[in-house]
C-alpha cells in the first residue's frame, strides 16, 4: 500500500509556506503556515499560523488531513515554534489538540450618534509608506492584549482578509497640525456597510477624529449604524464603548480563534515571570513551585511562595485556555481529566485570571 509523501515550498502568498501531501503522485490535501507571534502575559510566544487546510473531494474521510496536520506540527516544532494557531470551523480542529482561546467582539453605534464626535485631525488615505507607522501604533495600543498578533513594522504587509491581501485598501491615516501620523482607522471593504476592523492612535485625543471619519463613511455608504469590531477595553474600542452603543461578545466553544501548544516548556518559561508576580500579589500563600503535567510532558514553574510544591494535571487544550484566560480555574476544575485540588482553586484563579484574548481581523488568516 502506497504511503503519503509530504512536500513543502515557499507560497506565492507573502510570508507563507505551502505544505501538501501526495499519494501515488496525486495531490490529496494541503495547508499553509506562517509566522504569527502572539502576546501572552507580557511575553511574545513564537507562534505559527495554519491556514487554508483543504482536502481534495475524492480523498476526504480517509485521515489524510490528520496526517498532514501531524506532519505540519512536526515541521513547526523542528523550526522552534512553541505554539500554533488557526481560525477554525466548529467541531473539527479539537481533534488535533486545538482549543478556543479568543472572543469575537462588535460594538454597534448608530451613525447619528457617531456623527456627534468632533474630528480635529486631518484624514487621508494610507500609502504603503505608512504601514510601519501603523504597525507601531497598533503594537503600542495592544501591548497588553493577550492573543493579539505582534506586527513587525519592517515587514507588515497591511490589511488582509483571510488569504486576500488588502494592503492599504480602506485604511486611513490621521495627521496632526505638524503632518505627523497620530492615528489610523480601517473599514471593511463593503459599499453597503460601515464596519471598522482596526484602529489605533498615539494619544486618545485622536479617537474622536477616527469616530468622525467612520461616521462620515457610514453616511456615504447609507449605513444607519457602525459596527466597530474592536476589543472593548483597548484603544478605540475602549473609547467607543463609552458612547451610546450595543456590545456583542461571542465566545465560541470549539471554533474561532484556536491555539495548540507545541512546546509546553517554552510556553510556561515565557510566562513564568508574570505567574511569579501574580503569585506574590494574589492574596493567598502560594507554593514554591507548580508542577504542570499534561500529555505533552511535565514542566515545573517557579512561583516563589513558601508553601510546598503543588501539582496541576490537565489536558494541554485546557492548559492553553487557562493561560489565555478563556476558561477560569473554576471551570477547568470541572473538566474530565483535570486533577486540581479544591483548596488550590482560589490561588490558581488568581494565578490564571479570566480574560478576553483577541485577534483583530487584519491579523487573521
Amino acid at each position: 500500500m502506497s504511503r503519503l509523501r509530504f512536500h513543502q515550498a515557499p507560497s506565492p502568498k507573502p510570508g507563507r509556506t505551502d505544505i501538501w501531501a501526495e499519494r501515488d503522485g496525486e495531490l490529496v490535501c494541503s495547508l499553509e503556515i506562517m509566522a504569527a507571534p502572539v502576546r501572552l502575559a507580557g511575553a511574545t510566544l513564537r507562534t505559527a499560523g495554519i491556514a487554508n487546510v483543504f482536502t481534495e473531494e475524492d480523498h476526504r474521510r480517509r485521515g489524510y488531513a490528520s496526517a498532514l496536520m501531524a506532519h505540519a506540527h512536526e515541521v513547526l516544532i523542528e523550526a522552534g515554534y512553541s505554539t500554533v494557531a488557526l481560525f477554525g470551523i466548529p467541531g473539527f480542529y479539537g481533534q488535533f489538540g486545538y482549543a478556543t482561546i479568543g472572543c469575537d467582539f462588535a460594538i454597534e453605534v448608530e451613525t447619528q450618534v457617531a456623527e456627534q464626535a468632533i474630528g480635529k485631525h486631518r484624514m487621508r488615505p494610507a500609502q504603503d509608506s505608512d504601514l510601519p507607522a501603523v504597525a507601531e501604533m497598533y503594537n503600542a495600543v495592544n501591548a497588553g492584549l493577550d492573543g493579539s498578533v505582534v506586527r513587525d513594522p519592517a515587514d507588515w504587509i497591511g490589511l488582509r482578509h483571510g488569504s486576500r491581501i488588502l494592503g492599504t485598501t480602506d485604511l486611513w491615516i490621521s495627521e496632526d497640525s505638524d503632518d505627523r501620523s497620530v492615528g489610523y482607522v480601517a473599514l471593511r471593504e463593503d459599499p453597503r456597510k460601515a464596519e471598522v476592523i482596526d484602529a489605533g492612535f498615539t494619544d486618545s485625543a485622536v479617537a474622536p477624529s477616527l469616530v468622525a471619519h467612520a461616521a462620515a463613511e457610514a453616511a456615504r455608504r447609507q449605513s444607519s449604524a457602525i459596527r466597530f469590531e474592536l476589543h472593548p477595553e483597548f484603544g478605540l474600542g475602549s473609547y467607543v464603548r463609552r458612547m451610546e452603543c450595543k456590545l456583542e461578545a461571542v465566545r465560541p466553544r470549539d471554533s474561532g480563534y484556536m491555539l495548540r501548544i507545541l512546546d509546553q516548556d517554552a510556553v510556561l518559561r515565557s510566562v513564568e515571570p508574570a505567574l511569579r508576580a501574580r503569585a506574590a500579589m494574589c492574596g493567598y500563600e502560594a507554593p514554591s513551585h507548580l508542577r504542570v503535567e499534561t500529555p505533552l510532558g511535565t514542566t515545573v514553574v517557579e512561583l516563589g511562595g513558601r508553601e510546598p510544591e503543588r501539582m496541576l494535571t490537565l489536558p494541554h487544550e485546557r492548559l492553553a485556555q487557562l493561560l489565555f484566560g478563556y476558561w477560569s480555574a473554576d471551570e477547568v476544575a470541572q473538566v474530565e481529566g483535570v486533577c486540581m485540588a479544591p483548596e488550590d482553586v482560589p490561588w490558581l484563579a488568581a494565578l490564571f485570571p479570566r480574560g478576553d484574548a483577541y485577534c483583530y481581523e487584519p491579523d487573521r488568516y
